[in-house]
């Protein structure tokens, strides 16, 4: 478990304040939201990338090289988006499907500007699909993962594969 070893370092990492934050507050301006709704969307969004943190390996995906908030940031971006936006069930599962194709990040990037990209190119891909998931394009869901979009995600990364 990702934080049973009581790691603060992890958790910082999955909720680096600028991964997807900015980004939410745009789309917040944009659909005329409340600040409850900012707010809810932002919970959501910070619910969602710790749980997928919690759910995995940490160490050994930080072992095989991965960038945490570049990783996992997609499917905050697109949870808080898509709560904005208020998507159905089924549209979430698109965008977090969609998220779940778009991962950006590696350590390798460390002591470059690069490093710098990882959070907001994850931001940019959890908000893309969010506003796909709206209808424009779905992701794999032949009932394999309908509902688990995450399911081959976390097996690629777990895998190394």
């Amino acid at each position: 478990m990702a934080f049973a070893s009581g790691d603060r370092t992890t958790l910082r990492d999955l909720l680096s304040r600028d991964v997807f934050e900015s980004f939410v507050m745009a789309i917040a301006e944009r659909e005329n939201a409340s600040g409850r709704d900012l707010l809810t969307a932002l919970a959501a969004g910070f619910e969602v990338t710790t749980r997928i943190g919690a759910g995995m390996d940490y160490g050994a995906f930080r072992a095989r090289g991965w960038h945490g908030p570049g990783v996992i940031g997609p499917f905050g971006a697109a949870a808080a988006v898509g709560r904005l936006l208020d998507l159905t069930e089924q549209q979430m599962v698109y965008a977090l499907g969609l998220a779940a194709s778009q991962p950006v990040g590696l350590r390798e990037s460390f002591g470059s500007m690069n490093k710098s990209f990882n959070p907001g190119a994850a931001a940019g891909a959890g908000v893309l699909a969010a506003l796909l998931g709206l209808g424009i394009a779905w992701a794999h869901d032949d009932g394999r993962y309908a509902n688990n979009p995450l399911h081959s995600w976390f097996e690629a990364l777990e895998s190394g594969n």
